[in-house]
């Protein structure tokens, strides 16, 4: 499924990528410029692909959710919560399948 782009109410630029039944898998951003953007997208593809690029976390609440990384710690996206571990784990999987796919639609 695709990478969606789109433009927040304060002009700034957000990637979220979507699954199969169109849920959401990865929210980014904000990113000031549109170029960052895309180079974000991409960073994504290549990162994506490592089963090291994704970290499982717990929010202060105690709600799973996974983070999308970068080469340097740079967290790219992340997830939304889950109401269980194993749910979070599915979810980041399906992320990492996704994470490759080169359409781009773009909304801005």
């Amino acid at each position: 499924m695709p990478y969606e782009l789109k433009r927040s109410v304060d002009g700034k630029y957000i990637v979220n990528l979507k699954g199969e039944q169109h849920e959401l898998l990865l929210i980014s951003g904000p990113f000031p410029k549109k170029a960052a953007a895309l180079a974000a997208i991409e960073a994504a593809r290549v990162h994506g692909a490592r089963e090291q690029g994704f970290e499982l976390k717990r929010a202060v609440t105690g709600s799973p959710f996974f983070v999308l990384k970068a080469g340097r710690d740079e967290v790219l996206g992340r997830s939304e919560f889950f109401p269980s571990e194993n749910a979070a784990w599915k979810a980041m999987q399906a992320a990492r399948k996704h994470c490759a796919t080169i359409e781009v639609r773009d909304w801005s």
